[in-house]
């Protein structure tokens, strides 16, 4: 087989022409499923994550670095679409039944393998590298050269894998098994959704001028990737994109979505450039739907003078009025946040006048909600028109901060804050990370020091309720090698950290914190409290021997199995009566054990503490 140059459709795509990416979807489709197959064990759902892959992979062409190098990108999007369903349907299963359907599984795949092994079920008992590049052979049509470019490895690894793969399967398969797996075919599926999807290519310099800080406002949905620049100026690039009832009607509406770029001088004053923000469905009299909206400047004023927490409450009710003790966390923002909005370059997206849509249940198919995220009813979907998938690349030095978007940073040698926003990865940052009113989905090599304040819901559930909130948020935070400090107060997620260094103090109040901690340095302080959630603090043997340590609660339980088997037992403190539960591993005067290196406190939840494998 020819080697398929993909760049070639990509810059047609990129151009306007939607049929052109009728041959990616082609070519690479069956190297997408091999690639969901080796997460999701159900065809029909590896088959139904392809097809949303690919439109979200049309969808954000202008975020491909390398236009040689489509096959690889596509495939991590399949990859990070897989995660995603897993997580959802974790989400969705409670525990219990989780456990029986897992225990059922393996009794249904057991005896699924006492009956005949077919080639799928072969190639899964066989290592993942193995299992990677067998899949591809066996279903993507692709040459050896085009897998290793997909699967981002030599071509020697592809073949050396591919022939000690096949010795491996004949020792489990007759020869007469040894067929290939049945492909797919989405082509159609996929071109009849991007059809219906227009697109324009944004490509803009913005010049800087005297401002160190850049605020980037987004007034409908954007998927934002940020990077460091390599010249002075801010640079964006991407795809706008919008989904209409016919082809005419999508490209008219991209071309209603705007991009501002100006300098201000208080951003806390101006907000951003004038247009309007979709705030909820409402529902008229008649039973129609009808997009509410605001004008954003009116959305930034009511989000920073509404006097509630977390920025603006629809309803009109303060947080403070119903839940006092919040009173110390309204509108506080940190200091270097209100100097990021003060002299400033401001970039907004933005549509001048709302477009919404209404469309019938049928028609929110996976591909579809990549560019359309709707409110939902049993009857019909009802949301705004428009989004954009963009990067941009930020100038050495320069602190930006992101307003209502969702958001993945890269390699930046400055500072980054996030209001009312999603991070879903923050990553080798120089600076700080500050996050208000804004969700974390990990967060990894962060020299500054990593702030949040976040108490959202995650959601809230009506019987025939004719609209559903389209917040996205992150029920599970990872945080990973964060030098500059922590200090994070959050309602309820599950934190899972590992090697946190300077002062950290984590309030989970309702959530679970797990922390792995193999060294703290001299500057080093760690406090973990919650109310009702669980804290869990796995050690490593040295820093058992050399840490101080304290954990009190006050009607929770706390496990120390960290020092079952130990000699030093005369080490421990332990108090139990009616006001608290005290276990401390410090000298036992009071100001020290107070000022341990490691402090828990639990109000209701357990504390666990552990050595580390």
């Amino acid at each position: 087989m020819d080697d398929f140059h993909s760049e070639n459709f990509v810059e047609r795509c990129l151009a306007g022409n939607a049929q052109a990416f009728e041959p990616l979807v082609r070519h690479y489709q069956n190297a997408a499923f091999a690639t969901a197959l080796g997460h999701v064990r159900s065809r029909a759902d590896a088959q139904d994550i392809v097809q949303d892959a690919f439109v979200a992979a049309y969808c954000r062409l202008g975020q491909l670095r390398d236009r040689k190098r489509f096959g690889g990108w596509l495939m991590h999007i399949v990859a990070n679409r897989c995660k995603d369903w897993l997580r959802d349907r974790s989400r969705t299963q409670p525990l219990d039944s989780a456990a029986t359907a897992l225990e059922n599984a393996a009794v249904v795949e057991h005896a699924d393998q006492m009956r005949r092994l077919d080639l799928q079920e072969a190639i899964d008992q066989l290592p993942d590298h193995y299992r990677s590049a067998l899949r591809m052979y066996y279903l993507s049509g692709l040459s050896y050269r085009e897998i290793a470019e997909v699967m981002e490895v030599p071509l020697s690894t592809v073949c050396g894998r591919l022939q000690q793969g096949r010795i491996r399967l004949r020792q489990l398969l007759d020869e007469h098994e040894l067929i290939a797996m049945k492909p797919i075919n989405v082509t159609e599926q996929v071109q009849e959704v991007v059809c219906q999807i227009a697109t324009q290519q944004v490509q803009q310099t913005i010049p800087l001028e005297d401002t160190e800080h850049i605020v980037f406002y987004c007034a409908i949905d954007v998927d934002l990737e940020i990077r460091q620049a390599e010249g002075d100026d801010a640079v964006l690039k991407g795809t706008l994109s919008a989904i209409g009832l016919t082809r005419e009607k999508a490209r008219e509406s991209v071309e209603g979505i705007e991009i501002g770029a100006d300098q201000v001088d208080n951003f806390l004053e101006s907000g951003p450039h004038e247009g309007e923000v979709f705030v909820a469905t409402r529902r008229q009299q008649n039973g129609q739907l009808e997009a509410e909206s605001r004008g954003s400047g009116q959305k930034w004023r009511d989000d920073v003078e509404g006097g509630s927490y977390p920025w603006g409450v629809e309803c009109g009710v303060k947080t403070t009025d119903v839940f006092p003790q919040m009173q110390a966390y309204a509108g506080n923002l940190p200091a270097a946040m209100h100097t990021g909005l003060g002299r400033t370059t401001r970039i907004t997206v933005y549509r001048e006048k709302l477009e919404d849509i209404i469309l019938p249940p049928s028609a929110l198919t996976a591909e579809v909600e990549a560019v359309f995220r709707p409110n939902r009813s049993s009857k019909r979907l009802h949301g705004p028109v428009g989004s954009a998938s963009l990067v941009l690349l930020v100038p050495k030095g320069k602190r930006v901060t992101i307003i209502r978007g969702q958001v993945r940073a890269y390699g930046l040698q400055g500072s980054i804050g996030f209001i009312a926003s999603t991070c879903e990865e923050v990553a080798d940052i120089e600076g700080d990370v500050e996050l208000f009113d804004s969700a974390l989905e990990t967060a990894h090599h962060i020299r500054g020091k990593l702030y949040q304040r976040y108490y959202r819901a995650f959601d809230v559930n009506r019987k025939d309720s004719e609209t559903r909130g389209r917040r996205q948020v992150a029920e599970n935070c990872r945080l990973e090698d964060i030098r500059g400090g922590v200090d994070i107060d959050v309602g309820g997620v599950q934190i899972e950290a590992t090697r946190l260094a300077g002062q950290v103090r984590i309030y989970n109040r309702f959530g679970q914190t797990q922390l792995h901690q193999d060294q703290l340095t001299a500057d080093s302080r760690i406090e973990l409290e919650s109310c009702g959630g669980d804290i869990r603090l796995s050690l490593k043997e040295t820093l058992l021997d050399e840490a101080y340590l304290t954990a009190f609660t006050l009607c929770g339980r706390i496990q120390c199995m960290a020092f079952e088997d130990r000699d030093d037992d005369m080490d421990l403190f332990t108090s139990n009566n009616t006001a608290m539960v005290v276990l401390s591993k410090t000298p036992r005067r009071g100001s020290e054990i107070l000022a341990a290196d490691f402090m828990l406190k639990s109000e209701a939840g357990a504390i666990v503490i552990e050595k580390a494998n």
